[in-house]
Parts: C-alpha cells; structure tokens; sequence
C-alpha cells in the first residue's frame, strides 16, 4: 500500500490517502484530549469522526440493483406462459443461453429438466425438488454456478407437542414389590440369617483359624465359602460368614461416651461433669482383626511429657508397646477392650460427649458381590 505521507507518489489513492490521514487525525486528537473530560472530548471528535466515516462510504462500491437470475424462478415463469407463443419462445431462448451450458457441464439436461418441472406443476408439486438451483448474474459477467438447494419456509402451523405419558412399568414395579418383600422379611429374621439358609443367602460351613496382628482371628475364606454338594460337579458359593469373609474387610471408628465405657456405680452417680481415673471396658460392635488406633479424651495428667500436659485426644497403646513414654495402655479380648495403665491419666467428655475413639478393622459377614437363586428358608 502506497504511503500516503509521499506526494505524487505512483499507485497512491486520493481517496485512501484521504482516508488514512483523517483516521490519523482522530488518533491524534483522542491523545492529546486524553486528560479532557469525556463529554468534552467527545463533542471534540464528533466532526472528524463523522468526516472519517464519510471516506469510508466514498471507498465502498454500490450494491448491484438488480438480483441474479434464479434457474427456478425463470422456469417458474416459463411454465406459467403458453407454449409457443412469443414471449415463450423468446424467454426458453435466454434461458438457453445463460443456463445451458453450465447445466450440461453438470451433468443436466434442460429438456429433461423442462419436462420434469412441468409434471411437478401438474401434479401440484413445488418444481423445486426437481430443477437444481442454478443462478447467474444479472449483468452476465460471470457464468451460472449451482447452489445449493434453497431452505424451505413451512406456511403450516408448527405441529402441537403433546406432554409424554409416563406409564409405570407392570414387571419392575411388581419386581420391586417382590424385592422388598424379600429384604422385610430379612430384616425380621435379624441374626436368623446367619445360622440357616433362608432366601437369598446361604450360610458358609468351612472355616479355618489364622494369626494376623498378634490376634487369633476364625474366618471364612473364598475357597471356604465353595460347596459341592448339588451333585453335578459344579460349586455353589454360600455369601453369609458367621465369623466373616477375608475378603471383606471393612474399616470403621467407634466413639464411646459415658454410657458406654464400663462406669462404675459411684461414677455414674457422682456429679457431672465427671472426671475418673479408671479401667474402663469398651465392647466393640465388631471383633477386630486389627486395631488401628485408640485414644482417650484427657483433660489432666500426672505425667506431662507428652503433649505438654494439655487436654486433648491422647493415644493408647497395646499393651505389648516397649514405649513407656506413654502411661495408659489397652488389652483386647475378642471384641472387649480394656483400658489399664497407671492411673495418672484423668478422662472426662470431650466437646462431643465422646471419652474414647477406636479405629479398627472387621471383617464383613455378608459377601454382596455374589447373589445365590433364592430359596424357601430351611
């Protein structure tokens, strides 16, 4: 582009040139009254403004007048004339002229297309699904190119939705009521459950005796649960386990608080809030096939070497730990935990009521991944 700040210079436009030192002006006058208020500032760029919008309009070519020539619309007309007659003959005659060729190169044949468009009139059919929609400029300078197919407009009211109908479905609904049924009357048989075959669960027979975290643990492993005894060779799989499955261990943290923790009868009626030193006994929900961890809410002790003597969740060790940096320890009895030590640690209600938290391991005596054909109760 020719640099409009060099006069007389070759390939230069008066009107680009016009037009690029007025835009100029406007940045100018927006920087130098960029301190000004904007009202003012304003008012200021309004003429050159509008005198850089009128360059612009001078730059931009007019819009044809008259709209390209549509091989539909001009077969339209056509087909709406008397064969033969003068106006006919002289308007299949341009039509020839700027279509033909193009079409022929499409592959059309303006004949056939003629022909087609006149049984679709006939037929009360719109012309447009047969004659492909070709178009050339008003003024010929280009030759015709084919677009594609035109979008139509409905002229009918668009049709009503209507609101889905929900039907209940007969065979869930009945095997849902089924279902419940069946878990009701599980509820009602409780631990029943886990001494007979009742159902949908089959109570394991096998179990074997393992060692794990020093505790001597019964429990039902996958092979245990197998049974042979539908005599055709094939194993059945029992989902209940009185003493648990290996392989479903679940985690869980108890809180015990003051109704739970084994007061005696001196404690229970001594004022509130009660502090004691004792040797309480927790009965866990679940024997523990390991113990993860267990603490005790202290709010005094003798002994302040650890945690500063300030009250807080303190831990309590086996009673096997070699650590004597701690004073309490417990001893677990299949799911019965004592609390022994010296004595030196006073325990109260923490802010949510609780005195002892255990963290342990249990294993599950439901295996829900596996679901026997039910059966009457035994």
């Amino acid at each position: 582009m020719a640099d409009f700040k060099i006069p007389n210079l070759c390939g230069a436009s008066e009107q680009l040139n016009a037009t690029q030192k007025q835009f100029s002006s406007v940045i100018r006058g927006l920087i130098d009254g960029i301190e000004d208020d904007a009202s003012t500032l304003a008012a200021n760029m309004e003429t050159a403004i509008t005198e850089l919008v009128s360059n612009f309009k001078v730059m931009m070519p007019e819009l044809p007048a008259l709209p390209n020539i549509n091989l539909q619309a001009q077969l339209k007309s056509l087909l709406g004339m008397t064969p033969g007659s003068a106006q006919y003959i002289t308007l299949l005659a341009d039509i020839t002229l700027k279509f033909g060729s193009a079409l022929t190169a499409a592959g059309y044949s303006l004949s056939t297309i003629l022909k087609d468009a006149a049984k679709a009139i006939a037929g009360g059919s719109d012309i447009c699904s047969v004659v492909p929609n070709f178009e050339v400029d008003a003024a010929g300078l280009t030759g015709a190119v084919e677009k594609a197919a035109a979008t139509l407009h409905p002229a009918a009211e668009a049709a009503v939705e209507e609101l889905a109908i929900f039907v209940d479905n007969v065979n869930f609904t009945e095997a849902q009521e089924a279902a419940q049924e069946i878990f009701d009357e599980y509820s009602e048989m409780g631990e029943k459950l886990l001494s007979a075959n009742a159902g949908l669960f089959r109570v394991a027979e096998n179990v074997r005796n393992v060692v794990a975290e020093g505790l001597n643990i019964t429990l039902t492993t996958p092979q245990d649960s197998l049974s042979y005894e539908n005599g055709n060779g094939l194993a059945s799989r029992a989902n209940v386990a009185p003493s648990g499955f290996s392989s479903q261990p679940v985690q869980i943290t108890e809180m015990f608080n003051e109704d739970n923790v084994g007061l005696s009868e001196v404690e229970l009626a001594a004022p509130r809030p009660l502090e004691v030193s004792f040797s309480p006994i927790i009965t866990l929900k679940h024997k523990p096939i390991k113990i993860i961890k267990v603490e005790g809410w202290v709010i005094r002790s003798s002994r302040f070497r650890y945690g500063g003597g300030k009250k807080g969740w303190w831990p309590i060790f086996h009673q096997d730990a070699t650590n004597n940096y701690f004073i309490d320890y417990y001893v677990l009895d299949d799911s019965k935990l004592t609390i022994t030590g010296r004595g030196q640690n006073i325990y109260s209600a923490s802010p949510n009521e609780a005195w002892f938290k255990v963290k342990y391991t249990y294993l599950d005596k439901i295996d829900p991944n596996f679901m026997p054909p039910y059966e009457e109760e035994d």
